[in-house]
């Protein structure tokens, strides 16, 4: 009695006749020569083909068929020649540089260039992807939201919660509600103290600079000078004040009253001032002070 054709998997435990292995062999023979009848060994995938415009790509079989064109999800970028070509097709995706402004934009749907760049932005069809600055800087002084700034434009602008710094418009803006970081505001400074210190011991005599100093750095002094100390032992029996200039200009007073051994200050207009590099800072007494004093000014800087 023959056995049949059937595939039989060894249990682990007792040994499998010869014939029940035999039966086991010819089953897979016969399994294997029905697939090679099927002929699905005659084709395959041989290669994937992605598409001139980087969008979608395709696959190419063993006997030279192109099957099914597959899509990418997301489009990788393509860059355009540099400038912008007036009725040229932009592709999603595509970006460009343009040299006139040092700025680069991508494509968001596909167009046909208007003549004026402006015209495709305001439609959502380009968005920008990187601007261009300005090698030049302009001190406009406090910020003012009903104003409008030019590119270059520096502005000493304090926040709700007291911090200040200063920002500067790497576009052209108009009035906002305040500086905040975008592509046309970034901040340009950090709320690190700068301060400008010195120690005077001896007589006072009228137009002694008890600090002098040349600054490095932008350095922002706040509005009444907030901050800044001074102390004076011993303390002078009358009033002394002194004046606070920025390259020789006075910006603001530091006043010690009667008897007083702390300094309390001031500033012109109860403005900010913006020192640039370079600047010389000074602290010059108006009237000589009575005997010999020791006195340490310091100036708050940003």
């Amino acid at each position: 009695m023959s056995t049949p054709d059937v595939f039989t998997d060894w249990d682990g435990t007792k040994p499998l006749k010869a014939n029940v292995v035999a039966a086991s062999m010819r089953w897979l023979r016969n399994r294997i020569l029905r697939l090679e009848d099927m002929g699905l060994q005659a084709e395959g995938v041989a290669d994937r083909v992605m598409a001139a415009d980087g969008r979608s790509f395709y696959l190419t079989s063993t006997t030279g068929r192109q099957l099914s064109t597959i899509p990418l999800p997301a489009a990788p970028w393509k860059w355009r020649p540099e400038g912008r070509i007036v009725g040229a097709r932009y592709d999603t995706g595509d970006m460009f540089y343009v040299p006139a402004t040092r700025s680069s934009y991508i494509t968001l749907v596909g167009h046909v260039a208007a003549a004026a760049l402006s015209t495709d932005v305001t439609a959502n069809r380009l968005a920008l992807a990187a601007m261009g600055g300005t090698d030049a800087q302009t001190y406009a002084g406090n910020f003012n939201p009903d104003a409008a700034y030019s590119k270059g434009a520096v502005v000493s602008y304090t926040t709700p919660s007291g911090d200040q710094a200063l920002w500067q418009a790497f576009d052209d803006v108009g009035p906002t509600s305040a500086p905040s970081n975008s592509f046309s505001w970034q901040r340009v400074s950090v709320s690190t103290p700068r301060d400008l210190r010195e120690r005077w011991k001896g007589p006072i005599a009228a137009g002694d600079a008890v600090l002098s100093t040349v600054v490095t750095r932008f350095t922002l002094l706040a509005s009444g000078l907030v901050g800044s100390l001074a102390r004076m032992t011993p303390a002078a029996p009358a009033a002394v004040a002194f004046d606070v200039k920025v390259d020789g200009a006075v910006i603001g007073t530091m006043s010690f009253a009667a008897n007083s051994t702390k300094a309390t200050f001031s500033t012109v207009a109860q403005a900010q001032t913006f020192v640039s590099p370079d600047s010389l800072v000074e602290v010059v007494a108006k009237a000589a002070v009575p005997g010999s004093v020791s006195l340490s000014t310091v100036l708050y800087g940003q």
